[in-house]
């Protein structure tokens, strides 16, 4: 998972693909198939165990998280939107703390 959500490059390319972005929509659209009928703490965890991951081996980027809520919000309900927002900004006040 952590390859699917964390993908993108870092630097002042960060996010581009010279494809108009939809080699991360692709992206973005096979983590929602991977993870379609699973229950929320399921995803909540996995997400958090990909962080964690990430985090330990020093590349977990924050920025990466913010780029992955842009392109997914789209594919969200309301509420939805809402629950990925709260993680995300969980996940990134753990990171600080």
């Amino acid at each position: 998972m952590a390859k699917d959500l964390f993908s993108m490059k870092r630097g002042k390319n960060a996010g581009k693909t010279g494809d108009g972005g939809a080699n991360t929509e692709q992206k973005v659209k096979q983590v929602f198939e991977k993870y379609q009928g699973k229950s929320e703490k399921e995803i909540e965890k996995d997400l958090m165990d990909a962080v964690k991951k990430q985090t330990e081996s020093g590349k977990f980027d924050p920025e990466s998280l913010e780029r992955f809520y842009s392109t997914a919000q789209v594919m969200l309900t309301g509420e939805q939107r809402t629950r990925m927002r709260q993680i995300i900004d969980m996940i990134k006040q753990q990171k600080t703390d």
